[in-house]
């Protein structure tokens, strides 16, 4: 009776007008090749996050890479700005 605990990226999705993505981790328990157990866990970025920092998976950081360009994470900071209540 062998267990094994497997975290698998089960998908990631980008979404909305400012191609936020959303991963989402699946953990595997399976006991003699049998899975016997899923659970998920949900994590959603935004462009002006640090994705390194994060511990991102290399596929986030990948599609990220093509979508979130210098002038994307500009004007989604300026959006995010604007949005403040001014003094």
């Amino acid at each position: 009776m062998a267990l094994e605990k497997k975290v698998v990226t089960g998908k990631v999705e980008m979404v909305g007008e400012w191609k936020g993505l959303q991963l989402r981790q699946d953990t595997i328990i399976e006991e003699d090749g049998k899975e016997i157990s899923r659970k998920y866990w949900r994590r959603a970025y935004t462009p002006d996050m640090d994705l390194d920092a994060l511990g991102a998976p290399e596929e986030v950081k990948k599609i990220a890479e093509v979508f979130w360009t210098d002038a994307h994470i500009k004007a989604y900071k300026d959006m995010i700005a604007a949005q403040q209540p001014s003094e």
